[in-house]
């Protein structure tokens, strides 16, 4: 009897561990991918949020967005020549796209009553979609309260 293990045993233990160790990694890759649209959610969240402050305490500001990239403005309407201007590039991997915003002429803006809060030239539907290379999507609507949810 022996006592010991054989080369073929070591190797399906190696087989395994590789396999279960690729699944880990597959598992992980995702979720990592997972995790970044949620934190651009949540960065043009609080970017819409600061400009809403900013409103309600008489500061004139609002939020441009493009396909790669949003922009907090100051002042009443977006300028792109304003050094005080917050761009917000955004990942490669990440679009935005399906925006559907009120204040024109420019419809890929949002800005918000001095008093109120709420969003001016408020029309349904106020949202846009941030969307991943993967497929995945995260759907971002504002309410005429200035309200955001995703």
């Amino acid at each position: 009897m022996n006592k010991g293990i054989t080369l073929v045993e070591l190797m399906v233990a190696i087989g395994i561990l590789m396999i279960i160790f690729a699944i880990g990694m597959l598992m992980f890759g995702r979720m990592e991918r997972d995790s970044e649209i949620d934190e651009i959610a949540s960065e043009i969240k609080a970017t819409l949020q600061k400009s809403q402050a900013l409103c309600l305490n008489n500061i004139p500001s609002g939020v441009y967005f493009e396909t790669d990239k949003y922009t907090l403005f100051y002042g009443s309407s977006y300028n792109a020549n304003n050094p005080k201007n917050e761009i917000y590039n955004l990942p490669g991997t990440i679009r935005l796209t399906d925006i559907h915003l009120p204040s024109p002429p420019l419809t890929n803006s949002v800005t918000f009553d001095k008093i109120t809060g709420y969003i001016t030239n408020y029309a349904d539907p106020t949202n846009l979609t941030i969307r991943a290379t993967s497929g995945r999507q995260k759907i971002m609507t504002l309410n005429k309260f200035g309200t955001i949810e995703i």
